[in-house]
């Protein structure tokens, strides 16, 4: 149990050390807070553990799960959807900044409950701050709302399956 909270542990410094140094060659005009990404959904706490996006259509949209820690396992690839709390987004794969609600109606943030119910978060941003082809990864950051049960915010890095 301890090994898989270390784990946890350096994956998350290991990403927020990851977001400084490519926040850094970027340049100044990226101010993103440095927290790891957690909040609640459905009125929990919740904390991110992983994530994982696919392509879902010809014109490049991609699906993005931030999974919980409640996930089992350490590889997120295989997992194409939860019945744990998490978040789904269809963006491109693209760096950028989005505002929430997003303008495209297919693109979407949504506060995946678990239980059936999917809430569209109405207040926000995404940042997409880099996108390594290399270790085949996105390092974001996300502050979304949908209202005081389901908001979350913080810096996210997932793999590109």
């Amino acid at each position: 149990m301890h090994l898989i909270k270390f784990i946890r542990t350096g994956i998350i410094i290991g990403g927020i050390s990851f977001t400084i140094i490519l926040s850094a060659c970027k340049g100044d005009d990226i101010d993103v807070p440095d927290v790891p990404l957690a909040g609640k959904i459905g009125g929990v706490d919740w904390e991110y553990k992983m994530g994982n996006s696919t392509l879902i259509s010809a014109d490049f949209k991609y699906k993005f799960l931030l999974l919980s820690t409640k996930e089992l396992g350490d590889d997120p690839c295989p997992i194409i959807s939860s019945s744990n709390p998490h978040l789904q987004m269809i963006l491109p794969l693209q760096s950028g900044d989005y505002s929430i609600p997003l303008p495209v109606f297919d693109e979407s943030v949504k506060f995946v409950l678990g239980n059936g119910t999917v809430l569209s978060a109405t207040a926000g941003f995404i940042t997409i701050i880099a996108i390594d082809p290399d270790t085949q990864q996105l390092v974001g950051y996300i502050d979304a709302d949908f209202d005081d049960d389901n908001q979350v915010s913080g810096t996210f890095i997932v793999e590109l399956c």
